[in-house]
C-alpha cells in the first residue's frame, strides 16, 4: 500500500511538471511572448489584442462605462499564475475592471460591482497572486473599506472595514500593494506602513512618504516595495524590504504626484522607473543600490509615444522582460534599455528579425497620435526686437467682418448686435499642444460661446456647447477660465445657489464643443452670485484656487488700519477631495487663513511657473465694506500650498481695468493700468516695488500698441519665450516682446 502511495504521488508530480512544462510552452509562442521577445532594448511596439464584440478601439473599450477611468493612478498588475494583466479603473460615475489573457490574447470586461465608485484609483488596488484576490480601498465621504475580487469566481466580497491610522480626511488617496514575499497587502497612511495578513494589522515602520498621493509598487525582481512621493512627501523616497524593515532612500530630483507620474520598475535589472507625463515629459531611472536617479529619456521636442488624454498605467510583466503601458491610444509594450548599463541574462530577448520603433518614437504598426502642433506665433515671436509690439494678422471665419465682431457674444450670427464678451477679465488660455489660444465669450444673458486661435492663426468657435448653455447670472467672464494641467481647460461657472460657486466645468482642448461637470461647491453662503470670483490651477500643490468676495472685518488699529483689515476668502480643492478647504499658513504669517486684504470682487489668482506660486490680487473697493487700499493687497500660495499676506503694493488691480501676467523669463510680474496707459514691472511678494515701464498718456492712440478700449485686453506669456500675447478688442492679437534687462 506504501509503494503504490508513493507511485501515486511521483506520478502526480510528474503530471504537475509536465503540465508546467506544457504551460510554459504554450506561453512562450504566446502573440505576447513572440513581440516581447522581438523587442531590443529600448524599443517599443503596440499590443493589438481582441476586444469584446462591439468594440473597434481600446480607446472605446477602456471608457464603456465612465470617461478617463485610467486618470489619477499607476497600479495595474501582471498575474503570472494566470497569465493575466488586471486593471481597475474609476472616475466617479461607473468603476471599470478590465483583463487581458496572454493565453487568449483579448481583453474582457470583468465584474466591478463591489467596490462604490470614487473620483479616481490613486494606488488603490493591489493583487494577490498566491490566492487569487484582487483588492480595492474605498474611502472618500464614507467608513474606510476593503473590498476583494475573487478572480476564480468573478465576485466582489468585503474584506474589511477595519483599517489602522488616522481616519478623517484623504484616506481614499493613501495606495495599497501586495508584498509578495512579506504575504502581506500592505498599506501607507501618514507616512506609517502597515500590512494585513489573516485579518491582523501589523506595523512595519515610519516612511518619509506620507501616503496622500504617494505611489507604492512591489518589485519581484527584488522582493521590495517602493514608496514615493506625494502631495505632502513631494520627492521623498522609502522601501519596505523582504524582512519587514523600512528605510528612506535620497530625494528624487523631481516632484512625485500621482496625477502625472507613473511608478514601475524594470523586470530585467529591478531597478526603478518613473514616467513623467505633464508639461515635463521624461523617464526616470532609480538604482537602490546606488540610491542614484538618472533620466533615461526626455520628449523635449519629440513626439509623445501616449495619447495626452487619460492616465499612463505600467504593468511589469517580468516572464517577459517588459513592460506594458496602458493608455487610451492603445497598449504598448516596452524593453527598457537602463541607462546604468545593468542587464540579466535571463531576460536577454533574441535578436530582433526587423527593426522596430525606439521608445522616443512610436511603432510604424500603430497609427501615431497626432502631432504636437506649433503655433505660427513662435515663428513671429522670434523676429522680434526687444521691446518690440506687433499686430499679428489672422483669418477670420466667414461672415466675420473683424476683431470686434469676432469678439462679440453674436460672432457667429451677423443679424443680430450682440455685444462684447471679453470684458473684465485678464485670461486668455494658450495650450502649447496644440497650439490653439482659447477665449470664452459672455455678457449677462447673451449667448456664451468658446473661440479659439488655430496654430495657423486661423479664428474658430463653438456657440453655446453642451456644459457652458446652463442658466446662470453671468455678468462677464472676469478671471475664471484657466488651464488644468491635464489636457482640459477649466472653467468656474457662477451659481443661482452661491454655495454651489466652486463648481468646475471642463472640455479637452483638442474638442471644445462639449463640457463636463467636475468638483463641488464650495458651501460659501455670502458669496458673489454673479461670477466675479476668480480660479486658477496650481500645479505644484495639484489643487484649483478659488478667490472670492467675503465680509469684511473692519479697521481695529489706528492710523491706515489695513494690517488689520479682512474681507476676501480664498480656499483649494483637488480632484478626489472632499471639500474646499482654506489653505494652511506660511510659518512667516500669523492671520486668518486664507483671508486677504482684498475685497475678491473682480479680483484675480495667477499661477507663475518661474516663482512656482498663485499670486491673488486685489478687486474692487466700492462694495461690502473693502478697505480705500485692498485693491493693491497681494497675498500668495506657495510651492508647498502655504499662504500669506503681502500687503499693499502700490498699485490697485481690479478686473474692470488692470491686466496682470509675469515675465516668462524673470518671473518678475507686470502690470497694466489701463485706464491710466500705463505698464509696470515688480514683485511685490518679495518686496520688489513696482517700476513704469511704458507710459502712453500723451501718444497719439494711433500710436499705441493698444487700441482706445483697453479694458478689453487679454495676456498670457508665449511658453518658452520672453514674448507675451496679447488679445486686443479691435486690433486682434498683439505680440510684445520684453526689453532686454528687465
Amino acid at each position: 500500500m506504501r509503494r503504490l502511495a508513493f507511485r501515486s504521488t511521483v506520478w502526480l508530480l510528474v503530471a504537475l511538471a509536465l503540465g508546467f512544462v506544457a504551460s510554459q510552452a504554450a506561453a512562450n509562442d504566446s502573440a505576447l511572448a513572440r513581440l516581447a521577445a522581438g523587442l531590443q532594448p529600448g524599443e517599443l511596439a503596440p499590443l493589438d489584442a481582441g476586444l469584446p464584440e462591439g468594440f473597434q478601439r481600446y480607446h472605446d473599450f477602456l471608457r464603456a462605462c465612465s470617461i478617463d477611468p485610467d486618470t489619477w493612478n499607476d497600479s495595474a498588475h501582471w498575474d503570472a499564475n494566470r497569465r493575466q494583466v488586471f486593471m481597475y479603473g474609476d472616475r466617479g460615475s461607473r468603476p471599470v475592471f478590465i483583463a487581458y489573457s496572454e493565453d487568449r490574447h483579448a481583453w474582457q470586461h470583468l465584474s466591478a460591482e463591489g467596490p462604490p465608485p470614487f473620483a479616481h484609483v490613486y494606488g488603490g488596488v493591489a493583487l494577490d497572486p498566491e490566492r487569487g484576490h484582487y483588492y480595492k480601498i474605498s474611502a472618500g465621504r464614507s467608513q474606510r473599506t476593503l473590498h476583494r475580487y475573487s478572480i476564480a469566481e468573478d465576485r466582489w466580497e468585503l474584506a474589511t472595514r477595519s483599517f489602522p491610522g488616522p481616519g478623517g480626511g484623504w484616506e481614499h488617496t493613501d495606495p495599497i500593494e501586495w508584498h509578495d514575499a512579506l504575504d502581506q497587502l500592505i498599506y501607507l497612511r501618514e507616512g506609517q506602513v502597515y500590512g494585513l495578513r489573516e485579518g491582523r494589522w501589523v506595523e512595519h515602520g515610519q516612511a518619509a512618504v506620507d501616503g496622500y498621493h504617494s505611489s507604492a509598487q512591489y518589485n519581484r525582481v527584488r522582493d521590495e516595495m517602493l514608496f514615493i512621493g506625494g502631495n505632502k512627501s513631494r520627492n521623498k523616497v522609502s522601501l519596505l524590504d523582504a524582512n519587514g524593515h523600512v528605510r528612506d532612500l535620497g530625494d528624487a530630483p523631481f516632484v512625485f504626484g500621482i496625477m502625472n507620474e507613473s511608478l514601475t520598475y524594470d523586470p530585467q535589472t529591478g531597478n526603478y522607473l518613473v514616467l513623467r507625463a505633464g508639461r515635463v515629459r521624461e523617464l526616470w531611472e532609480l538604482d537602490p543600490d546606488r540610491d542614484e536617479w538618472r533620466k533615461a529619456a526626455d520628449w523635449s521636442g519629440q513626439r509623445w509615444p501616449f495619447d495626452r488624454y487619460g492616465g499612463i498605467v505600467p504593468v511589469p510583466i517580468d516572464d517577459h522582460g517588459v513592460v506594458l503601458w496602458l493608455n487610451q491610444a492603445g497598449p504598448l509594450l516596452h524593453r527598457h534599455q537602463s541607462v546604468f548599463g545593468q542587464e540579466r541574462s535571463a531576460a536577454s530577448p533574441p535578436a530582433s528579425a526587423e527593426p522596430r520603433a525606439a521608445f522616443l518614437q512610436v511603432s510604424a504598426s500603430q497609427s501615431a497620435p497626432a502631432p504636437e502642433r506649433r503655433s505660427k506665433l513662435y515663428d513671429i515671436a522670434e523676429t522680434l526686437e526687444p521691446g518690440e509690439f506687433r499686430r499679428v494678422e489672422t483669418r477670420l471665419p466667414d461672415g466675420v467682418p473683424d476683431m470686434a465682431r469676432m469678439n462679440n457674444t453674436q460672432w457667429h450670427d451677423p443679424e443680430k448686435r450682440g455685444t462684447f464678451g471679453v470684458g473684465w477679465t485678464d485670461r486668455h488660455i494658450f495650450d502649447p499642444e496644440t497650439g490653439r489660444l482659447f477665449n470664452i465669450l459672455m455678457r449677462d444673458n447673451s449667448v456664451r460661446s468658446v473661440t479659439w486661435l488655430e496654430p495657423d492663426l486661423t479664428w474658430a468657435g463653438v456657440v453655446a456647447p453642451p456644459g457652458l448653455d446652463y442658466d446662470g447670472g453671468e455678468r462677464r467672464p472676469y478671471n475664471r477660465l484657466m488651464d488644468g494641467g491635464d489636457g482640459y481647460l477649466y472653467f468656474s461657472p457662477s451659481e443661482p445657489r452661491r454655495s454651489d460657486i466652486g463648481r468646475l466645468v471642463r472640455a479637452p482642448y483638442t474638442d471644445p464643443t462639449a463640457w463636463e461637470e467636475v468638483g463641488l461647491g464650495a458651501g460659501q453662503s455670502n458669496a458673489h452670485a454673479v461670477g466675479d470670483h476668480s480660479t486658477v490651477w496650481h500645479p505644484d500643490i495639484e489643487k484649483f484656487v478659488l478667490y472670492t468676495l467675503g465680509s469684511a472685518s473692519y479697521d481695529l488699529i489706528p492710523g491706515d488700519g489695513i494690517e488689520a483689515h479682512t474681507m476676501g476668502q480664498v480656499r483649494v480643492w483637488g480632484h478626489g477631495d472632499r471639500a474646499w478647504t482654506y489653505p494652511r499658513n506660511h510659518p512667516d504669517y500669523r492671520g486668518p487663513e486664507g483671508r486677504t486684504q482684498s475685497s475678491g470682487y473682480g479680483g484675480t489668482t495667477l499661477y507663475n511657473p518661474i516663482r512656482r506660486e498663485v499670486l491673488i490680487y486685489g478687486g474692487m473697493t466700492q462694495y461690502g465694506g473693502n478697505h480705500r487700499r485692498g485693491a493693491e493687497a497681494t497675498a500668495t500660495i506657495d510651492r508647498e500650498g502655504r499662504f500669506q499676506r503681502h500687503g499693499p503694493s502700490g498699485q490697485a488691480y481690479v478686473a474692470g481695468g488692470s491686466r496682470l501676467t509675469y515675465h516668462p523669463k524673470t518671473g518678475d510680474y507686470i502690470l497694466l493700468q489701463n485706464n491710466a496707459r500705463q505698464m509696470y514691472i515688480g514683485d511685490p511678494p518679495r518686496g520688489k516695488p513696482w517700476r513704469l515701464m511704458y507710459n502712453w498718456q500723451q501718444v497719439d492712440f494711433a500710436e499705441r500698441p493698444f487700441d482706445r478700449y483697453e479694458n478689453w485686453h487679454r495676456v498670457t506669456p508665449l511658453p518658452g519665450t520672453d514674448v507675451l500675447i496679447w488679445s486686443d478688442l479691435r486690433r486682434g492679437i498683439i505680440l510684445q516682446r520684453l526689453p532686454a534687462g528687465d
